[in-house]
């Protein structure tokens, strides 16, 4: 079986139109697709549409991953959990005639890009080119060359799984009969074309997480925690960088700014310059360094296949609009996750994303880095604590960008602080837990508000554990401290018992004689006897300090 006078005329359109050289021996199939507008990618223009559809026998030309659960049962899910990226052959000439200088080919004649294969409706389709986290730039840029009605020529490499690709634009191709066209020369069943592990793109996970959150709520409520974690289970440990605002923190810091450095200067040889006396000659110059939002930008514009987070701890202890500065206009996001506009770039920055993006073309950011986006696996994720001293506002307009998610007081699993427990007199204790959530009762009827209550991990995880010495000396020290000068400065007469408040050490004394007594009226939960234990533990010698807490408490 042979290929027909279909090839022969494409190739003579290639040679004499084109200047490509093609030989019949070198390919066992190939396919011709007229596009309709809806296939082709118009510049600048965002579309969900980015796909070439190809049915019946052209399918034969091209291999796929089968998917039980997307094909036979519909589990949308699957959908592009495997997806095959095979390699595409454009041509300087064909390209260049088309458009010149739209593709940066540099000394080379053939580029070899990405071009992604996937099934659809119920695998009766497969669809060639996947728009965003899948095709190569160039690739893309190819596609942008064919105008609607042109003709897309798809020739597969003979055993290889590797294609040539050609534009042959309309006027070239009047015969109705070229519309849709394959052609398989497979010699004999022989002819294997193997799929190797370099040919497989695992597809970016998608997550179901907003892509600017703000965890906020009273102190100790575990926002940092809890963002943590998500954060280890949703991104690789190389995926996600953390960062603290302070009041000195800058837009510098955050995005990056040009900063002057020594540099030792060299002769023409390459040796150190020095002076008549000896001394190394040097000059300052001036580079772009990056802060940490310019650092996972750019992994997430290098690695459009993972997810990249930025985790800013106490947002609100910035002032925010210096910090974020222009970057504040790309938060807005369209429903891909992308930054709904683009903003335009410095000269430095676009020097600095030229040198750190080469090879990499986003129509976006365009061909000389002018503009800047935030791309949608790049995702912001922050905590705030709002009853802090001196803290900036969030004025209405950032906050409208954000995802806010409220941690409550009694966010937890009471399970988790059942042993935890101090000292509240000389021979007894009582549960952490317990304390604080009374405590919290006091300070609402009080009229304190929410956001300044008593968090479970008001007293870190870290002290919880420890023994009770350790936990008590906290607790005295950090909460006294926290209620006395801070939360309920305005209502100590109102919380604290007569006689016991006159000064901050009158009350750690006091606290020291009995922890539930402090108040104007005495904390009742459930209290256990030390010396209780001290007689069913006698060889752990733990219990021996609980006995002098108070002593070692002044220590």
């Amino acid at each position: 079986m042979a290929f027909t006078e279909k090839f022969d005329y494409i190739k003579s359109i290639l040679e004499k139109e084109y200047k490509v050289k093609i030989k019949e021996d070198d390919y066992d199939a190939f396919i011709i697709k007229q596009l309709s507008e809806s296939n082709c990618i118009v510049k600048d223009i965002q579309s969900n549409q980015s796909h070439i559809a190809i049915t019946g026998a052209q399918m034969e030309v091209f291999p796929y991953i089968y998917s039980k659960k997307y094909i036979e049962e519909n589990d949308n899910k699957m959908k592009n959990y495997f997806v095959i990226k095979v390699p595409v052959n454009i041509y300087r000439n064909n390209c260049e005639k088309i458009s010149e200088n739209y593709i940066e080919f540099k000394d080379q004649e053939v580029l070899q890009e990405d071009m992604c294969v996937y099934p659809r409706s119920g695998g009766s389709q497969i669809q060639l080119s996947l728009k965003r986290n899948g095709d190569s730039q160039n690739f893309l840029k190819f596609r942008e060359l064919i105008k609607p009605n042109d003709y897309l020529i798809l020739m597969k490499k003979q055993n290889l799984l590797e294609y040539d690709g050609f534009i042959i634009e309309q006027k070239y191709i009047t015969e109705k009969k070229y519309n849709s066209v394959v052609e398989i020369d497979r010699v004999s069943d022989k002819n294997i074309t193997f799929v190797t592990k370099k040919n497989i793109i695992y597809e970016r996970k998608l997550l179901s997480f907003p892509h600017q959150r703000i965890f906020f709520g009273a102190p100790g409520t575990g926002k940092s925690f809890e963002l943590n974690r998500q954060a280890v289970e949703n991104f690789e440990i190389d995926e996600y960088e953390r960062v603290t605002f302070h009041p000195n923190y800058m837009y510098g810091h955050f995005v990056g700014a040009f900063k002057p450095f020594p540099r030792i200067l060299k002769t023409a040889n390459g040796d150190i310059k020095k002076d008549a006396d000896g001394n190394i000659q040097e000059t300052i110059v001036y580079e772009y360094v990056p802060g940490i939002l310019m650092k996972q930008l750019i992994k997430a514009l290098k690695n459009p296949n993972k997810n990249y987070l930025i985790i800013i701890e106490e947002i609100n202890r910035a002032n925010v609009a210096a910090v974020f500065g222009d970057i504040f206009q790309l938060l807005d996001r369209n429903i891909e996750g992308n930054s709904e506009y683009d903003i335009a770039t410095s000269r430095e920055l676009q020097e600095y994303l030229k040198k750190e993006l080469t090879g990499i073309y986003n129509e976006r950011l365009g061909k000389d880095f002018s503009r800047l986006y935030l791309p949608s696996n790049l995702y912001i994720w922050a905590t705030m604590n709002s009853a802090d001293q001196g803290v900036m506002p969030l004025d209405t307009a950032f906050k409208r960008r954000w995802e806010f998610e409220y941690q409550g007081v009694d966010n937890l699993n009471e399970q988790d602080f059942e042993n935890y427990e101090f000292k509240i007199n000389h021979s007894q204790k009582c549960n952490w837990n317990d304390y604080r959530k009374e405590l919290n009762k006091r300070l609402s009827n009080l009229n304190i508000p929410e956001d300044k209550l008593i968090g479970p991990y008001f007293i870190s995880k870290s002290i919880l554990k420890k023994n009770i010495v350790e936990l008590t000396k906290t607790i005295r020290n950090k909460l006294l401290m926290y209620l006395y000068e801070d939360v309920a400065k305005a209502f100590r007469s109102s919380l604290f018992a007569e006689g016991k408040y006159s000064t901050y050490s009158k009350l750690c004394e006091e606290f020291d004689k009995d922890a539930l007594s402090i108040f104007r009226n005495k904390i009742e939960i459930e209290i256990k006897e030390i010396i209780s234990e001290k007689l069913k533990n006698t060889n752990e010698g733990e219990n021996e300090k609980e006995i002098n807490v108070a002593e070692d408490l002044n220590k």
